[in-house]
């Protein structure tokens, strides 16, 4: 901020290439802010897999409390179209963008508890503001104390919108297509909230403070610009820091706000706990067993193919045995994470039992699941695991049944998986057999 004050200070604003070049500059480190403060909240939220939630609430909370002090006063032309506040197009963005990616990457329960964090923040500079107001005031000084009302008044909007705000994010991106592409969901969500919130924050402050002229028009675009930024940056994250796990990066639709701010949205998320392994976070065998015959049922009906591949850890009771059990259920949830990189949307991962596990592929073709099952050999090979100082490269025998190739119930198909998931293990493991005895179908 104070970079940005001195070398606006330096140009003639009195000429047009002055103006200009004002414009460019003030963009530019406001670009830059927006780029390191977004990748701030990304870091502290990559870091809740050592310190859980703390550090990246905290982060947020102190961004939420701070903005109005770092940011008063500040305010970037936008190409003519006038001022925008930096507060505005930067800060309130990026807290709105992490709520949703929160909740993208883990559930309503940790975004609402965020939600939560950001309003104590607001209420908590509210009273700060109070006190300073209290202790300031001046019966003889009328225009002192329209400004502080003035600036307390745009506290609440700001605390009441960013809790609004969040709260649709949520609900409009599970409105979305979801056939669109993550970025542009991501985008248009934050955009339509980005538009709402402009609208009423400066329709609300309006009676109390003083509105320029194009202020609506300019704060917009500016948001769609830094929406834009951190749409991206959510994007790139998702996709080389923390893959999508597949056939769960969507969740259910959810329009009923209580849903989302209250208890049940806890309790549906220990019914979806039901139906995932405790320690690999894969579907379990409860789920398997009703979700697998639905799946091939819907298949023979609309005419489609679908693959199942059985998946068995090659030697892993030497695992076990040399490293401990602690080390082999490591082992067991690295399996996972690489399976979860290679499989993508709306393939469904089972945990079996033991290192047993099941991959059942909607739509494939035995082209497609054969190229499927190269992909987790050779990323189980290009991605060893560490144990008590060692490196341990895991690999898998697998089994390929297709429908309806080998069958149209899921018992026949399981069977068929299990027979040449028999024979990969009699041929030595490591390998894919996708096809009875006689015929070729090692990998």
């Amino acid at each position: 901020m104070i970079l940005c004050r001195m070398l606006q200070g330096t140009i003639d604003h009195r000429t047009t290439l002055g103006a200009l070049l004002s414009t460019w500059v003030a963009l530019s480190l406001a670009l830059a802010q927006a780029v390191f403060l977004f990748a701030l909240m990304l870091g502290m939220f990559r870091a809740r897999r050592f310190f859980g939630f703390g550090p990246l609430f905290l982060t947020v909370g102190a961004i939420e409390g701070l903005k109005y002090f770092l940011t008063t006063g500040f305010d970037v032309p936008f190409f003519g179209m006038g001022n925008v506040a930096i507060g505005s197009v930067i800060y309130y963005p990026a807290t709105i963008a992490i709520v949703l990616l929160v909740y993208l990457r883990e559930n309503a329960t940790a975004a609402r508890q965020l939600v939560w964090a950001l309003v104590l923040a607001n209420l908590g500079l509210g009273v700060l503001m109070t006190l300073v107001w209290m202790g300031h005031r001046s019966y003889d000084n009328a225009a002192l104390n329209q400004q502080i009302v003035s600036g307390l008044w745009r506290v609440l909007v700001g605390s009441l919108l960013t809790f609004a705000g969040a709260v649709a994010a949520l609900i409009l991106y599970n409105r979305l297509p979801a056939q669109l592409p993550k970025a542009l969901r991501v985008w248009l969500t934050l955009a339509v909230v980005a538009v709402g919130d402009t609208i009423a924050y400066l329709t609300l402050v309006s009676p109390v403070s003083v509105v320029a002229p194009g202020e609506h028009v300019a704060t917009v675009a500016g948001k769609f610009t830094f929406l834009a930024v951190y749409a991206a940056m959510i994007a790139i994250y998702l996709r080389f820091i923390e893959f999508d796990e597949a056939g769960q990066s969507e969740r259910r639709p959810s329009s009923d706000i209580l849903a989302l701010l209250t208890f049940r949205e806890r309790f549906r998320e220990l019914e979806r706990q039901v139906i995932r392994d405790p320690l690999t976070g894969a579907f379990n065998r409860r789920h398997l067993d009703v979700s697998l015959p639905e799946q091939v049922e819907s298949h023979n009906r609309r005419g489609e193919s679908c693959a199942l591949l059985m998946l068995d850890i090659d030697h892993f009771k030497q695992v076990n045995d040399t490293f401990g059990h602690a080390n082999g259920d490591q082992a067991l949830m690295h399996f996972v994470r690489v399976l979860l990189s290679v499989l993508g949307r709306g393939d469904l991962l089972f945990r079996y039992g033991g290192e047993e596990f099941l991959v059942l592929l909607p739509h494939a073709n035995a082209d497609e699941a054969m190229r499927l099952s190269y992909e987790m050999h050779h990323a189980l090979a290009s991605m060893p695991l560490l144990l008590k100082g060692e490196s341990v490269t895991l690999s898998c025998t697998i089994g390929i049944a297709l429908q309806p190739r080998d069958g149209t119930t899921a018992g026949e198909l399981f069977s068929a998986a299990d027979r040449r998931l028999y024979r990969g293990k009699q041929r030595g493991r490591r390998c894919t057999v996708a096809e009875d005895a006689g015929r070729s179908g090692r990998t």
